[in-house]
Order: structure tokens, then C-alpha cells, then sequence
């Protein structure tokens, strides 16, 4: 299977009845707010390893 030129994928999307327009914003807020998220979800996965390593005794954790 070959790469779709422009054409082709117009026509392509004008068969399943889609606009082929392909809209763009450049809003700060979209950036921002998707920048806040990922930032809030990676906080929260760190939380586990570095639970689990505060657990850790030194001596124990070197024996392993």
C-alpha cells in the first residue's frame, strides 16, 4: 500500500461524506491546559516509585 496524494484523500473523505478541511486553532488556553494535565498526570505516577524508595532500608534493599 502506497502513500495517498492530496487528491486522493480529498476524494477519499468526499466519499464518507467528510469535509476535507482540516481546521487549526492556535489558542494559548488549548496549550496551556494540555501542558497542566500532563504535568498533573506524571506528578501523580512519581508518587509510587518514590514512595516505594523512601520504604527502603539500605541494608535490606542492598541484600536484594
Amino acid at each position: 500500500m502506497g502513500a495517498m496524494g492530496g487528491e486522493e484523500l480529498i476524494e477519499l473523505y468526499e466519499n464518507f461524506g467528510i469535509e476535507p478541511v482540516l481546521p487549526f486553532a492556535f489558542e494559548f488556553n488549548i496549550f496551556f491546559e494540555q501542558a497542566i494535565i500532563m504535568f498533573i498526570i506524571t506528578s501523580i505516577l512519581a508518587i509510587y516509585p518514590l514512595w516505594k524508595i523512601y520504604q527502603l532500608k539500605p541494608v535490606e534493599a542492598m541484600r536484594a
